[in-house]
């Protein structure tokens, strides 16, 4: 899946792709990537300022039952896009900013990352508009948006 990477970087220039951990690396062997950030295994607070870094998660995994790193991100406000047969993936239809596409394909990734840039950049645009704003699409019972941090916090029972 590091091929989405290298065709989104070939059109567009405000994108960075990050992977954390040694899969995928030139030494192992594995599909390398060179428009890919590449950083070592992150703990604790190392992981979590990565996390901060990030505009939006992207789970190149095609078979995780649970990732913890999603839980990870939503849990800190950040947006997905995983493949539909990831445990997540459940959780995720109608949250704002996140994407799940249906074919483990390098295009079908990609259309989902694209959908949830979209998103992503209306969330921005909007933000630095004077005056009200309206809900985001997912609402909870009081009329608030739910924000992925929400669901986190509702999954982990917080």
């Amino acid at each position: 899946m590091l091929a989405v990477a290298d065709a989104m970087l070939e059109d567009r220039d405000d994108l960075e792709f990050v992977w954390v951990g040694d899969n995928g690396r030139r030494d192992t062997g594995q599909y390398y990537s060179s428009k890919v950030k590449w950083i070592d295994k992150k703990r604790g607070d190392e992981l979590t300022q990565v996390f901060n870094d990030l505009h939006l998660f992207f789970l190149s995994s095609e078979d995780d039952p649970f990732p913890l790193a999603c839980l990870e991100a939503l849990s800190l406000g950040k947006r997905l896009v995983v493949y539909d047969r990831t445990g997540t993936a459940e959780i995720l239809p109608g949250v704002p900013g996140c994407a799940i596409f249906d074919d483990f394909s390098a295009s079908a990734a990609r259309n989902a990352i694209e959908r949830a840039l979209v998103v992503l950049d209306v969330q921005i645009e909007e933000a630095s508009l004077p005056g009200p704003r309206g809900p985001l699409p997912r609402d909870d019972e009081q009329g608030r948006a739910l924000t992925p941090a929400d669901v986190a916090a509702s999954l982990l029972g917080g």
